[in-house]
């Protein structure tokens, strides 16, 4: 990609989905001269293995603050703790540790040139602007709205661009925590072979968009706004289409395991559960950097053959 010979890679939260796709995708794009300028960060150091074998030295987050680069750096962040540790901390708790990863990152933008961060927010953030919801979903996204909030402030500061995404549904390469996700929870009972079960009694609608399509993006946003300064780019991820959760299980099915049967309770007329970002922002990135998004089957097939790997591999 165009600019990537001008900056230095930091990627924090690196054994995460996001991490490890972002990983893969850089360095299918970069030279491997330029391999070692790319600087993964997690919770604890490790050897990190991609799908292609490659490993990758990864750091405690703990040193990130003395890192300094060369170059200016184009920062992926996604180190957080998500909405399913909620419960397993203290508010209190959970949420200075939420404050303590953003810290760390602070310190290095504080002591280092900044050509850009990519931050993802979440859906999850609309329900944090109500104050009275105090669901473990709201909590979340109240800790996410701070740390929008506070990386705005930060590109503003420092004048480098922020682009902030509220992720809804996404797809591809490295899904994790495959029981939780309804996509890939279909997608394992088709590799298993196994019968299709459909847990919801309500319309359940989602609209999902590749992970190496929001990475790409994202990227070319925050290379387009170098020279721009400061700019603060927040907007909904959202799918070519919308489907019910019992049109996924179908559309699965028939892409993966057609033989198999698709089991569903009978509908209880509650009101729908509809989590699917306002589609108008990402479509006009896409757009301006002419980026045709991968559509639903597409996305299947790629997160489908992701899973059967792990699932012939012994590690899923």
């Amino acid at each position: 990609m165009e600019g990537f010979d001008q900056v230095d890679f930091v990627v924090i939260g690196a054994s995460g989905w996001l991490g490890q796709a972002t990983l893969e995708y850089l360095f299918r794009q970069l030279p491997p001269a330029q391999w070692p300028q790319v600087h993964a960060f997690a919770s604890s150091a490790r050897v990190l293995m991609l799908r292609d074998g490659s490993a990758v030295q990864v750091q405690a987050l703990s040193s990130l603050p003395a890192l300094r680069t060369s170059r200016p750096a184009l920062v992926f962040h996604y180190a957080f703790q998500t909405k399913d540790r909620v419960g397993a901390n203290t508010l209190e708790d959970y949420i200075l540790l939420n404050r303590s990863i953003r810290d760390a990152l602070a310190q290095f933008v504080d002591a280092n040139a900044i050509a850009g961060l990519f931050v993802p927010s979440s859906g999850a953030a609309y329900a944090g602007l109500d104050e009275t919801n105090q669901s473990d979903g709201a909590i979340y996204g109240r800790c996410k709205l701070d740390d929008e909030r506070a990386f705005e402030a930060m590109g503003k500061q420092y004048g480098f661009p922020v682009v902030s995404p509220r992720v809804f549904n996404v797809s591809g390469p490295y899904i994790n925590k495959h029981n939780l996700y309804a996509l890939a929870s279909i997608i394992a009972s088709c590799l298993r072979n196994e019968p299709i079960s459909v847990r919801a009694t309500h319309p359940v609608i989602r609209s999902y968009y590749s992970v190496t399509d929001l990475i790409e993006l994202c990227c070319r946003l925050m290379l387009a706004g170098r020279d721009q300064g400061a700019a603060f780019h927040a907007f909904d991820t959202a799918g070519t289409e919308a489907v019910e959760v019992g049109e996924l299980a179908q559309r699965c099915q028939q892409l993966l395991a057609p033989h198999l049967v698709i089991e569903r309770a009978p509908m209880s007329g509650t009101a729908a559960d509809r989590y699917v970002g306002d589609a108008n922002a990402i479509r006009e990135f896409e757009r301006a950097f002419e980026i045709s998004p991968l559509g639903l089957d597409q996305q299947i097939k790629l997160t489908a053959d992701y899973m059967n790997a792990l699932l012939q591999s012994g590690r899923s």
